[in-house]
């Protein structure tokens, strides 16, 4: 007589339920990510705010930040699912800033305000450098021109992302409040 294990049917010839993906988001740890999400989210817009009396009545500075906000925890989600380490992540990031930065932070110079061209590239690689001596010495309202919203698009972009790296990644409950205060000081 042998001790061979009786042959199972494979997975994939299983009929597969509709429910377990609406059953996905209802478990404890996928329902705490979501409310760890949301309540980053409101933070981080509180702190995008902030920069509302440098740019004035324009809202175009809200469109950028609260795009960083939502790529930045978007890009958080998907590098603590995945587990991406420190270069997937700061790839990712960089590429996101480049390639999604023309239509949120240089949309005047992007074409059709979307598409990046060499000069919202530009505007974007320089803003790195020389939007933050620009917003600092130009007297309010800034306006939106020559990479001025590039410096909230890139606060909120960063400061999501390492809130929600720290709060996903990090033992103490305490670690992603560090982002979002300094981006309530930078603001």
């Amino acid at each position: 007589m042998s001790t061979e294990t009786p042959l199972r049917p494979r997975e994939r010839n299983r009929p597969r339920s509709s429910k377990p993906a609406a059953a996905e988001l209802l478990r404890p740890e996928a329902l705490r990510r979501i409310l760890e999400a949301a309540a980053l989210a409101l933070l981080l817009t509180a702190g995008v705010l902030g920069f509302g009396p440098s740019f004035g009545a324009d809202p175009r500075y809200l469109v950028a930040g609260l795009g960083g906000v939502v790529l930045g925890l978007g890009l958080a989600a998907a590098a603590a699912a995945r587990r991406w380490g420190m270069w997937a992540t700061a790839g990712a990031a960089g590429g996101t800033y480049l390639v999604l930065g023309s239509a949120l932070a240089a949309p005047v110079e992007a074409a059709g305000g979307v598409l990046p061209t060499l000069g919202s590239l530009r505007v974007l690689v320089l803003g790195l450098v020389f939007a933050w001596k620009d917003l600092l010495t130009v007297a309010p309202p800034v306006g939106t021109a020559g990479g001025m919203l590039v410096v909230p698009f890139l606060l909120s972009l960063l400061a999501g992302l390492t809130a929600g790296l720290l709060s996903w990644r990090a033992r103490g409950a305490y670690w992603p409040a560090l982002p979002v205060l300094a981006l309530f000081a930078a603001s």
